[in-house]
């Protein structure tokens, strides 16, 4: 069985993960692949 998606649950994950990784990283190290994996979605 198929998981519904939940655009707005994913939009507020990857905002989430995004901006620590923009803590962590700054603006020239952060990666879209950690970003996506600590959000649990695909990129």
């Amino acid at each position: 069985m198929k998981r519904k998606k939940d655009p707005i649950l994913s939009q507020h994950k990857i905002l989430l993960a995004a901006k620590k990784e923009f803590v962590k990283y700054g603006f020239d190290g952060a990666r879209m692949d950690r970003i996506a994996d600590k959000a649990k979605v695909n990129k």
